[in-house]
């Protein structure tokens, strides 16, 4: 993949991110119009541009790639829970912190970042390939990242199935099936469905630069211990997954949607989940903002591996 595309995107998302710091650092946008502005975006711009993505596609080549994507968001999931159980259990860590760092390392940003990311790379018709990775991440964070948030609770919460039943997931069910019977929207629901999809991507970073505000730059550069995490999930992990996908059986364009997820900071979600199951989302939340600033750097240099 070309590094200076790649890095010239990633310009282009910092510049949105700085305008979200900047808005919140004028008191343009305060914290409780952020936490309305992430709950619009999750809930209607990125789900009608993941609608969009599964109807907007042709009859093309990105229909014959699903089997593959789908194997290869096993493969994802399946590492990522193998390598962070088995990193946690190496450094010895204690049940609570156990728990935090393997919710971290297992859940990506496939939605804030992700997406803008694969729609100007790969363009939209390759955006449904990640609602896949979406799909796996809310089955898996409503049900084993449940599991761990409450490993770092003092007195655990008990376990509610309907909370696995939420708008993510039935919005990336829908795509599914509106991707495999080949639905075709009339040109002007389409057209709607375009314009409030482009809103995705700049109010998305917005609020990744508010909250990179909020918890403040030098507090989540402080944390030493944060460093190890941080050389393993973003450095470490993905050149070592990067070099052994190259063997798998998959088309160019799959392997590298994959490790272009790998190379994912750690997903905002997870401090939500922390805070409400384990009341300690302040620690997620910097690992989140640190993560999210270095990727910066990281996704670019690391594309030119794959």
């Amino acid at each position: 993949m070309d590094i200076g595309i790649v890095f010239s995107q990633m310009m282009v998302l910092l510049g949105m991110m700085l305008c979200g710091y900047i808005a919140s650092a004028m008191n343009w946008l305060t914290e409780n119009g952020e936490k309305h502005l992430s709950t619009l975006v999750i809930k209607v711009f990125n789900t009608i541009l993941i609608i969009y993505s599964a109807v907007n596609v042709g009859s093309g080549s990105v229909h014959e790639l699903v089997g593959q994507d789908v194997f290869m968001v096993f493969v994802y999931y399946a590492a990522m829970i193998v390598i962070g159980f088995i990193y946690v259990h190496i450094r010895g860590l204690d049940k609570k912190e156990s728990c935090r760092q393997q919710l971290m390392f297992i859940f990506p940003n496939v939605g804030f970042m992700g997406v803008p990311l694969v729609r100007a790379l790969f363009g939209e018709e390759y955006v449904i390939l990640l609602v896949f990775y979406m799909l796996g991440f809310n089955l898996l964070s409503y049900t084993y990242g449940i599991y761990l948030a409450m490993g770092m609770a003092d007195h655990p919460e008990k376990f509610e199935i309907r909370r696995v039943f939420n708008m993510g997931l039935l919005t990336a069910v829908a795509a599914v099936v509106l991707f495999l019977l080949h639905v075709q929207f009339p040109a002007p629901l389409l057209s709607f469905c375009s314009y409030m999809g482009n809103a995705t991507i700049p109010l998305s970073m917005m609020v990744i630069g508010a909250s990179l505000y909020r918890l403040g730059i030098r507090n989540i550069f402080r944390e030493k211990e944060s460093y190890v995490f941080l050389v393993l999930k973003q450095i470490a992990v993905p050149i070592v997954i990067f070099f052994l996908a190259r063997f798998l059986p998959v088309q160019t364009d799959v392997r590298r949607i994959f490790c272009l997820v790998v190379s994912m900071p750690v997903g905002s979600f997870t401090g939500m989940l922390a805070e409400e199951y384990g009341h300690s989302g302040d620690r997620c939340n910097k690992m989140i903002a640190l993560t999210t600033i270095v990727s910066v750097a990281t996704i670019p240099l690391l594309a030119g591996l794959y």
